[in-house]
């Protein structure tokens, strides 16, 4: 019984280091063999990626509310709460 185990677990263990040689080799074989093409398309994506954070990160800020710096007058308030002005140019009937 113990012999067979023995024998069982070296099978085992000798099947398994091949399956890991093997697999090792083919990921070698692949890498090296791999087009340049790929390489670019790579290093494209991820420059396209960039900027599309980049974007997407300047269109949130614009995005946020902001507040004015700018206070006029005794009842300082921001812009977002001040009443619309309207302009000379503007000609109600």
């Amino acid at each position: 019984m113990k012999k067979t185990f023995e024998l069982w677990s070296q099978f085992l263990f000798r099947i398994s280091a091949i399956a890991l040689v093997g697999m090792l080799a083919v990921l070698t074989f692949r890498d090296q063999n791999r087009p340049p093409a790929v390489d670019v398309q790579d290093t494209r994506y991820l420059e396209k990626m960039e900027t599309y954070i980049k974007v997407e990160k300047a269109r949130r800020a614009l995005a946020r509310p902001q507040v004015a710096d700018d206070q006029r007058g005794f009842h300082a308030k921001p812009h977002a709460f001040r009443a619309q002005k309207p302009s000379a140019a503007c000609i109600r009937s």
